[in-house]
């Protein structure tokens, strides 16, 4: 298969941000895609990782985005919703829908899925799509939280089939301040002490999501014509419910 991922534009209309980490999680999409492998990434809340996945499917030719929720932990719900996300209409039974999800990602080269919030997904989910991806080399990228790693452990008897398959896997436990400084960059934030400001709250619950928010709440603070300060950011960390 090409190397070459085919672009339906180059820029970035949902004023997204490429920061490294964001980089990283794109590449490992990518190589999935690429390589017709399964893969994961796992990290805490916060850190981008959905962000930087729906960027990648809505840039990217052959990849689906599909979001799954604690009501879609079974077989046939996870399967059904998974169908209707690609194109398909699910079956009434788990069994039909699994071959109508089969047969539609099967008839398609070069077709990634990217699971979302996967932590959801039963074991018994998880093993069907492990199948799924034999049989039609579809690549298939789990994201989750920190602890959905644990599922993946080599010890853990009886899931070897999964992990055995895991092409690459990645664990982003905080951002790093480079993330901070492409924000900031991006969102015109040039004050020394504020960046440093942004580097030590994006290590704390919310991480980038919450630099995100201090900024565009600083930035109505600061007013049009003002450059965000200190100030500005611990008055809007005030205002979101955190010490300053």
């Amino acid at each position: 298969m090409t190397d070459v991922i085919p672009l339906f534009n180059q820029g970035s209309p949902d004023g997204f941000c490429e920061t490294p980490t964001a980089t990283t999680i794109i590449n490992a999409a990518r190589y999935c895609l690429v390589n017709q492998r399964m893969g994961l990434v796992v990290g805490e809340p916060g850190i981008g990782k959905t962000t930087a996945l729906r960027h990648f499917t809505q840039s990217t030719m052959g990849v689906h985005f599909v979001t799954i929720n604690p009501t879609l932990r079974t077989l046939h719900a996870a399967l059904s919703h998974i169908a209707q996300e690609i194109g398909c209409y699910p079956g009434g039974r788990a069994r039909e829908t699994y071959e109508i999800l089969e047969r539609g990602l099967g008839r398609r080269h070069g077709r990634l899925v990217i699971l979302d919030e996967a932590q959801h997904l039963s074991d018994e989910a998880l093993e069907a799509l492990r199948c799924i991806h034999d049989e039609t080399r579809a690549g298939v990228l789990l994201c989750g939280n920190a602890y959905f790693r644990t599922r993946f452990n080599n010890e853990r008897r009886g899931f070897g089939q999964i992990t055995s398959r895991l092409g690459i896997r990645i664990v982003l436990e905080h951002p790093d301040a480079a993330d901070v400084d492409s924000i900031c960059t991006q969102r015109e934030v040039h004050d020394p002490a504020a960046r440093s400001f942004l580097v030590t709250q994006s290590r704390t619950v919310g991480a980038l999501r919450l630099v995100d928010s201090l900024i565009e709440m600083a930035a109505k603070l600061a007013g049009s014509a003002g450059a965000i300060r200190v100030k500005h950011l611990k008055d809007g960390l005030r205002m979101l419910g955190g010490e300053a």
